[in-house]
């Protein structure tokens, strides 16, 4: 087993591709072959505009602050969105808004959803290693 191609990727936020939104909103894309990672730090009392996607997963987990979300149903909802709590958007029509008096922060994961449930391999991918099992793949690697 070799390790080059698992060495963990540190992703410098100026690497980011950087733009700042008409309403001051300030967004960092992070662009990966598979998912797109974005910051957003968002002003107070800033609006953004009303979207959806059709084929791309979103979701967002509040970092600072707190965001309102709008979405439509029959008719507009709306909910506060607390920091730590996490959104799966469902393709909805919405808009997010800081309607708080300071900055609020959110991180939005992206992705092209697969065509079947995942779930079983999220929950089951992941190999624990012994520390013996650890020694003995660095004395082969060397």
């Amino acid at each position: 087993m070799t390790f080059q191609n698992r060495t963990p990727k540190f992703i410098d936020p100026k690497d980011a591709i950087s733009i700042t939104k008409e309403n001051g909103t300030k967004v960092g894309y992070y662009l990966f072959d598979t998912f797109e990672i974005h910051t957003n730090v968002i002003p107070e009392k800033s609006v953004q505009d009303w979207h959806s996607h059709q084929e791309i997963e979103e979701i967002i987990v509040v970092n600072k602050g707190s965001l309102l979300l709008e979405w439509i149903g029959n008719e507009i909802k709306q909910r506060k969105v607390n920091c730590g709590e996490i959104i799966r958007m469902n393709n909805s029509i919405h808009r997010i808004s800081n309607i708080e008096n300071s900055l609020a922060e959110c991180t939005i994961f992206r992705f092209v959803a697969p065509e079947k449930d995942q779930s079983e391999v999220i929950k089951n991918d992941k190999r624990i290693y012994t520390d013996e099992e650890i020694e003995n793949l660095l004395l082969f690697e060397t």
